[in-house]
């Protein structure tokens, strides 16, 4: 499918207007509006097309492949934060906006729904760059505002209830309601501007507003016990029950639903807890303490939300941005034609549903919903059994617990500080489903153990599905598609050769630490996808890959030596040992203490300072020593034959800044001799690493390289 109306202009943003909060990306409508020029942003919001009633708060970039937060574009020059109270009258609504107006002197918008709410949006200067931006600053403001203006604004663990405004809308991809749009029942929403820009009101600055907020423990934000991260807000549902408690007859579905929905953020079952305590006493009658820890043992084992239910098999649907369509038995897909579904449908004595449910493919670590009949999404990850693992807290002595991977282990890393290190990358991996920003390249002689390690250890850990090993030749190659849907690489005999370096060295980088991919598939058209990948290199080669100075993204080890030297190792009774010994080693690496700074920070080894010498030229190595005045190096290794040789007079002019040009190609040649380079030809060479020429500021205007 392709989007039609999606604006091509790199010099506009899309407005996407929808006549529904559930709509399809075919159905959506865009607005193209000047993101530099504030009175268009906000018109271009506002403005109705045909019945479309929802509208995003932060447009969406060029041709996005769905509604998504990784397609949001932060560019414009204003941005709004969106507050909707559902827990109170109209009237007490109206009149916090008309005090906000008063105390906030910027351009305002109140949009009501035509029910029980009105959308107030407030615009500010652009304050933010990425999502994580700007749910932050809505929730610092709505701090402020709490702090300033409490019998107006409370947080969420008020029981002031119609003072907790709608979560939701902080996520800046959230459909709001849209001045004049058309509601389902015919009637149109209604729209105020106050504060006109052209009116005068200046733009609020909200970082200043802010700038002195922290954010409490309630954002959901942050580490729990060390080893946790939260990879996402809870739903509205769970924050609803958390602040507020449910009704009778509500209370056992509610709970249930909040306790998976946090388990699925990354809490415990101990701060799980802590948290649901807070909406059970809310409840009407309260809900007890052992109905609580019922609902939270029950979210381990998924057993009455819709969105866990187990669909029946076979399953048809239609998958929404391209239009194909599929079924899904025995756990595989198969595209197919509508006729080939009647004819194995009624070859299995199925019926195909009427109408056809929309699923968009996802690939979402972070979850474990296969079919979710929520968002109606299918999710091409499957957590392996040791995702799906709790932690116990026992202590496991890894040479009781799991001895032949320890000895395995042992010899692929045969430091133990660096081991530690890999260990600690390997658990944070594992607990938060993160990206790690670092990744592991193995350097040593065929059968030291990578191998063993990728298939019987990374692979079965992260899903056989999910993990690849890709070839030197692929790395190289023009298309990625072995990218799609895979949370863990392993990069197999790579070498670095100076042809092409930099385009392959730049696809490495991007690989370890952006956050979202261009996909170039045979035969298809490129698209973006989100990263979710981590990475290892394994290989024999001398350089396998470019390590450069002050480099941020590889932790290099050097391996032992090959493993049928070793008379404990025999190829099948250690293969079927690992494999036995894998839960003991997952539960192991489930209860380290993750340092996930740690894990996202590369080690300074040998091994590493090693290859980053030998992976310079020689002009990038005379760089290096001239930028760190590294005196004593060029005296050592000068030839001392060569009649380039330098004289003590001339080895002074090497200083911390700059050198005399004629000094600099005398020295050049002591190093290299026979090359014989002219001044000409060094000072190309030296501009690609940050040396030029210049004159120095002395009577002669002595021609020098400086940096």
């Amino acid at each position: 499918m392709s989007l039609h109306n999606a604006s091509n202009n790199p010099n506009y943003v899309n407005i996407v207007k929808s006549f529904s909060p559930y709509s399809t990306l075919k159905d959506l409508k865009f607005f193209e509006a000047d993101p530099n020029d504030p009175s268009d942003l906000i018109e271009k919001l506002f403005t109705p097309h045909n019945n479309n009633s929802f509208t995003t708060p932060i447009p969406l970039i060029s041709n996005p492949n769905r509604r998504s937060g990784k397609n949001l574009d932060f560019t414009g020059c204003v941005q709004p934060i969106i507050f909707e109270f559902d827990h109170c009258d109209l009237e007490f609504q109206e009149k916090r906006i008309e005090f906000l107006k008063d105390e906030l002197k910027t351009p305002m918008f109140k949009v009501f729904s035509g029910n029980k709410s009105f959308h107030h949006y407030i615009f500010f200067k652009h304050f933010a760059h990425s999502i994580s931006d700007y749910k932050n600053s809505c929730k610092k403001l709505l701090m402020y505002l709490c702090e300033h203006y409490p019998n107006y604004f409370q947080l969420n663990g008020s029981d002031k209830k119609d003072l907790i405004p709608d979560h939701s809308l902080f996520h800046g991809v959230q459909y709001c309601r849209q001045a004049n749009g058309k509601r389902e029942d015919g009637s149109f929403q209604k729209g105020e501007y106050f504060n006109k820009i052209e009116d005068g009101a200046d733009v609020m600055d909200l970082d200043s507003l802010i700038k002195t907020i922290e954010l409490d423990e309630f954002s959901f934000e942050g580490k729990y016990n060390d080893a946790i991260t939260v990879v996402r807000d809870p739903r509205k549902s769970t924050l609803n029950f958390i602040a507020m408690g449910v009704e009778e007859g509500n209370r056992d579905v509610e709970c249930f639903k909040a306790a998976c929905d946090l388990k699925d953020c990354g809490f415990d079952r101990e701060r799980l807890f802590e948290k649901l305590m807070d909406g059970a006493g809310k409840c009407d009658p309260p809900f007890s303490e052992f109905d609580v820890r019922q609902k939270i043992q029950s979210a381990w084992s998924r057993e009455s939300d819709p969105r866990y239910t187990q669909i029946t098999q076979p399953y048809a649907f239609i998958e929404s941005s391209t239009g194909t369509y599929y079924y899904f038995n025995r756990e595989t897909l198969y595209p197919a034609s509508k006729d080939i579904l009647k004819e194995t449908f009624k070859s299995l004595g199925k019926k195909l549903p009427d109408p056809f449910p929309v699923y968009g493919f996802v690939f979402d670590v972070h979850s474990n919903i296969k079919f979710d009949q929520v968002n109606w999404t299918l999710n091409h990850f499957t957590p392996s059994e040791f995702h799906l693992m709790l932690r116990n807290n026992e202590s496991i002595n890894p040479l009781n617990g799991f001895p032949v991977i320890c000895k395995l282990l042992s010899n692929v890393i045969p430091v133990q500080i660096e081991r530690d290190y890999f260990l600690n990358w390997l658990a944070a991996i594992l607990q938060t489903r993160n990206k790690m920003m670092t990744s592991f390249v193995f350097v040593g002689e065929q059968g030291s153990g990578k191998g063993v390690t990728l298939e019987h250890i990374i692979r079965p850990l992260f899903g056989n599905f999910q993990v690849s090993q890709v070839e030197d030749e692929e790395l190289k190659s023009s298309f990625n598609g072995w990218i799609i849907n895979k949370c863990f690489i392993a990069f197999n005999e790579v070498a670095h050769d100076n042809k092409g370096r930099n385009s392959l060295n730049s696809k490495i980088k991007s690989i370890i630490t952006d956050p979202v991919i261009t996909i170039n598939d045979k035969h298809l058209r490129t698209y973006s996808i989100k990263n979710s990948i981590n990475t290892v290199f394994f290989s024999n080669e001398h350089i396998p890959v470019l390590v450069e100075r002050n480099d941020r993204r590889f932790n290099i080890i050097k391996t032992g030596g090959n493993l049928r030297k070793l008379n404990w190792f025999k190829p099948k009774p250690v293969f079927n040992k690992i494999k036995s010994e894998l839960s003991s080693f997952a539960q192991y690496l489930w209860n380290l203490k993750v340092d996930l700074d740690m894990a996202n920070e590369v080690m300074e080894n040998d091994a590493k300072t090693a290859l980053i010498e030998i992976g310079q030229n020689m002009y990038e190595e005379f760089t290096t020593h001239l930028r760190s005045n590294d005196v004593s190096w060029f005296v050592e290794n000068m030839d001392t034959n060569s009649y380039n040789l330098l004289n003590d007079e001339e080895i002074t002019k090497i200083q911390p800044k700059h050198i005399p040009k004629d000094v600099a190609v005398k020295l050049f040649n002591s190093l290299h001799p026979g090359k014989n380079i002219t001044t000409n030809q060094l000072t190309k060479y030296l501009k690609l690493y940050g040396v030029y020429p210049d004159r120095d500021d002395d009577i002669n205007r002595t021609r020098i390289y400086k940096w």
